[in-house]
């Protein structure tokens, strides 16, 4: 598949091909601006949304009508959570696609914004006080390239992916298309079943204040994997 047309595709303005294994997709649209929104998954699952603290999906969204953030100090317990489920777990050697937006804001702490946590194994993102974006994939951190550092206010696009049947690294994060880290030696396995939180992260011990930062626009694919050079250009599609 060429790039342009995975970019069309990406950019929600031709369906997904690859929609049947989109395992989560949220796009934060709230529509009354008032905390406590209702959060949709629109992926074949439909799975059930907990909102815990002070959210708003209305306003600060890339695309759409909102992002998720937190209003009023938040704090660590406020968040987007997917209930655990064998379907969020990512298979030893599979393939996968991790994919957000990220805008960050002003960081006292170091920051968990996202875990996707099974037992012993976890997906972290991470942003540290002087704004330098961390990832922790599998049982590995950050293992080469250098560190960047993210400027608060301005949109990013994130994404953690794999091959299938990898050998020698547990998933590739790219930012704006460019590949930041290789992670880890192992292509390992999540373990199942799996919880994903967003926003704040109280299942990471320690985590930061997750009103730091704004996300929009999530997809996790699993069996499948996505061109982490590809930018979307809009929203991503719903069939």
């Amino acid at each position: 598949m060429g790039a342009v047309q995975q970019a069309l595709l990406t950019g929600g303005l031709l369906p997904d091909l690859l929609f049947g294994s989109v395992r989560a997709l949220l796009h934060f649209n709230g529509t009354t601006g008032l905390a406590g929104e209702t959060v949709f998954d629109s992926s074949s699952y439909a799975r059930t949304v907990s909102l815990t603290g002070v959210i708003n999906t209305l306003g600060n969204e890339k695309f759409g009508s909102g992002g998720l953030y937190t209003v009023g100090g938040g704090g660590r317990s406020s968040n987007a959570q997917l209930d655990s489920s064998a379907s969020l777990a990512i298979p030893e050697n599979a393939a996968y696609a991790l994919e957000f937006w990220l805008n960050p804001g002003s960081a006292a702490a170091t920051t968990y914004f996202f875990t996707l946590t099974s037992g012993a194994a976890h997906i972290w993102f991470y942003l540290t006080p002087d704004y330098k974006l961390g990832c922790y994939c599998l049982g590995y951190t950050q293992s080469t390239g250098p560190a960047v550092s993210l400027v608060p206010g301005t949109w990013y696009f994130i994404s953690l992916v794999r091959e299938a049947g990898a050998v020698g690294y547990a998933g590739k994060l790219y930012v704006d298309g460019v590949l930041l880290y290789t992670l880890g030696g192992d292509a390992a396995a999540s373990g199942t079943p799996a919880t994903v939180q967003l926003l704040s992260a109280p299942l990471v011990a320690g985590a930061g204040a997750g009103e730091l930062v704004t996300l929009d626009e999530f997809r996790l694919t699993i069996g499948a994997t996505r061109d982490g050079t590809v930018v979307p250009t809009g929203p991503f599609p719903d069939f």
